[in-house]
């Protein structure tokens, strides 16, 4: 069989119904989230880890936390 075209029995079949919450409704909003690159040390980098590990935080979190304050 070729590696492209039409194939017999593929795509979705009719009446195939969704989970619920698959398509966006427009009532709910959603949340975009961005991403870093934290620069350091090995050391610092496994210093980091281990305070948001002991504060129960993913390091993202104890990261964007400590912006407040």
């Amino acid at each position: 069989m070729g590696r492209g075209g039409y194939r017999p029995g593929a795509g979705r079949k009719p009446g195939m119904t969704f989970p619920e919450g698959y398509r966006r409704d427009p009532d709910k909003v959603r949340k975009v989230y961005a991403f870093a690159t934290i620069a350091g040390t090995p050391e610092e980098i496994a210093r980091l880890k281990e305070r948001a590990r002991e504060a129960g935080k993913t390091v993202s979190r104890f990261v964007l936390d400590g912006l407040d304050g």
